[in-house]
């Protein structure tokens, strides 16, 4: 049997008190393509198939006696270790354009769709100008880790020119979701450009 991946990244998780990545809400995101060293006896690890473009996340805690795989995907993600330290937020580019939020359970080893419902209300409720690329990112844990809140931030304008461009992104109508993160429903909706205070 080939194996699974002919290159190996390493990313670990960031002490909060660390000045690198990305902080919110509590949360320290990371990137494959950094290896600042572990934290609290969790290490994450990615395997890349040149041949297949396919990458494995994996996780290895002090007590694991080999690395456990959690997450397959094509792009890049932005991984953030929950407060419980029992499940991984996750923010997935799946194309260009395209984006989506998932949590991975560490216990049984289910991946949650926590951003499907809540693009989907967002365009309901909104009917953002076709020109708007908007697309969600997880912005925050609730302390148990089963509460997260899903940001929609607008990533691309399609038009031609930067007048237009700041015509139409001021279309733009920001949004936050409280999204269950064991079932992928969403809880309760929020208007403004900040998050709420109140949203678990």
């Amino acid at each position: 049997m080939r194996p699974l991946a002919k290159f190996v990244l390493v990313f670990c998780v960031l002490n909060l008190a660390v000045a690198v990545g990305q902080n919110t809400a509590g949360l320290v995101w990371i990137s494959p393509n950094h290896s600042p060293g572990p934290i609290d006896g969790y290490e994450f690890t990615e395997t890349f198939d040149p041949d297949t473009l396919v990458r494995v996340d994996y996780i290895k805690r002090r007590d694991d006696s080999a690395r456990i795989p959690f997450y397959i995907h094509g792009r890049g993600i932005g991984v953030a270790l929950g407060h419980t330290r029992e499940v991984v937020l996750i923010n997935d580019e799946l194309t260009a354009k395209v984006q989506r939020v998932t949590v991975a359970d560490l216990r049984n080893h289910i991946i949650t769709d926590v951003s499907l419902e809540a693009g989907r209300l967002y365009e309901a409720d909104v009917r953002p100008d076709p020109r708007l690329d908007v697309n969600p990112k997880g912005y925050a844990l609730s302390p148990d880790d089963r509460v997260v809140l899903v940001q929609m931030v607008l990533t691309y304008v399609g038009v031609d020119s930067a007048k237009l461009a700041d015509e139409v992104g001021s279309k733009f109508k920001p949004r936050w979701y409280a999204v269950d993160t064991s079932t992928g429903r969403v809880l309760r909706g929020f208007k403004g450009k900040g998050p709420p205070q109140r949203w678990y």
